[in-house]
């Protein structure tokens, strides 16, 4: 996967991490980013996913803060996994 985000600085919050999920949003991992990165312009990511059986999965990322703070709702795709 590789993309772009963006959290608006809304309310002095910046963007510090990436965060990702393949299981509907119940769960969250950041993903790596380069140290260098500015966090009040778009942050490119990119991350392997591999998926543990076939099924379908809602892979969703979104950028958050250093507090913890989401600033922005997730983008999402469902992927189908056939054997």
């Amino acid at each position: 996967m590789e993309g772009y985000v963006w959290a608006a600085q809304c309310d002095e919050h910046h963007t510090s991490a990436v965060r990702f999920s393949a299981d509907y949003g119940y769960s969250w991992t950041d993903i790596e980013v380069p140290a260098d990165f500015d966090g009040d312009q778009w942050v490119y990511f990119t991350a392997k996913w591999t998926p543990t059986e076939p099924g379908v999965y809602m892979l969703s990322v979104k950028p958050g803060d250093a507090g913890g703070f989401d600033t922005q709702t997730a983008a999402s795709v469902y992927v189908v996994v056939e054997e």
